[in-house]
């Protein structure tokens, strides 16, 4: 049976901002960037913004980005916040990720100068504890300058983020992450663990991924850190199940329009309707040509597999890869719908 699906909007995705590091980890196969203007990239946003408002498209959202780091100069920076604006959004959050380390002086301009723009909260995520955290961000020192940033970004009266990704063989290090935080001044914080994403260069991490035993042992300083969505993570003969015992549903996604200079200039020669027809089409025939979601997990699932997966479309990605071993041609299709 293959696949229907149910268009949502469109993701305007441009990868132009360089990242100091690459994490082992990352959502991302490739850190490297694209030059891209963003005077272009934000004309086109602001295209379908204006598109979405005078058709009422709904429910249809634009959801543009402009990575791959938070290094945006101010300039770019005030742009992203006014687009975000537009769309109704409060986007003020700056993530440490991928960021050039600073000295403490250089790093209170560089916040003090964002926070100016609207910027209120410091987001940081942690991999393990001192080195281990150092080896899976591929940044040596990364993890002291994620605490420090942390303590002078609450010096500042900045709100954080913490974020804590759950890796098998170092848990036992968190406990000390954990220590390191709460040493921080700061009433005005969130902090949450999840596990990994199921993409990019995290797709040769499995090993590392943890198992449902591996949530039952967690210390109760850990679990109470899990984020509030955990009780629907589930193991992949948990999803299993839930898929083959349900009637299939279409997959809900947003259309991928990737943004480089090639595809920009063919942007800008057609219409938004010339757009999403165009990407619309493309992924139409790609549904049509790959096993929906019950008949991957029918054809490609593993009932021995109790490591955990924290929604659906990670564990669908992993059953799309295990197809695609065995049917190598659909790799365009695939890329196409799980961009």
């Amino acid at each position: 049976m293959s696949r229907t699906l149910s268009i949502t909007g469109i993701a305007i995705h441009a990868n132009n901002t360089s990242c100091a590091y690459h994490c082992r980890y990352c959502q991302l196969a490739t850190s490297k960037p694209k030059s891209v203007s963003f005077t272009r990239h934000a004309a086109l946003v602001e295209r379908f913004i204006d598109w979405q408002a005078a058709n009422a498209v709904e429910p249809f959202e634009v959801w543009p980005w402009y990575g791959n780091s938070y290094e945006h100069d101010l300039p770019t920076l005030a742009g992203i916040l006014r687009l975000d604006q537009r769309l109704g959004r409060e986007h003020k959050v700056l993530l440490l990720g991928g960021l050039r380390h600073r000295t403490r002086s250089e790093m209170h301009e560089f916040l003090e100068a964002r926070c100016e723009l609207g910027i209120d909260t410091l987001v940081a995520t942690f991999s393990g504890h001192g080195e281990r955290h150092d080896h899976w961000n591929n940044k040596a020192d990364n993890y002291r300058f994620q605490i420090d940033s942390l303590h002078l970004a609450a010096e500042m009266g900045m709100e954080l983020q913490q974020r804590i990704l759950l890796m098998r063989n170092d848990l036992s290090g968190l406990e000390s992450v954990l220590n390191d935080l709460d040493e921080i001044d700061s009433r005005r914080f969130t902090r949450w663990a999840i596990p990994m994403f199921y993409s990019g260069r995290a797709r040769h991490l499995e090993s590392e991924r943890l198992t449902v035993d591996d949530f039952v042992g967690l210390s109760s300083r850990l679990r109470a850190c899990l984020r509030e969505d955990w009780p629907n993570w589930q193991s992949e003969r948990q999803w299993m199940d839930q898929v083959c015992s349900g009637a299939d549903e279409a997959q809900r996604t947003s259309l991928f329009f990737a943004v480089t200079e090639a595809s920009l200039e063919w942007a800008e020669r057609h219409s938004c309707e010339e757009i999403l027809a165009s990407l619309e089409a493309r992924y139409r025939e790609s549904a049509s040509r790959l096993p929906s979601t019950r008949a991957l997990a029918e054809r490609y699932g593993d009932k021995n597999n109790e490591r955990v997966y924290f929604n659906l479309r990670q564990m669908e990605r992993l059953w799309m890869e295990r197809h695609l071993q065995m049917h190598p041609a659909n790799a365009d299709r695939v890329s196409t719908l799980f961009a």
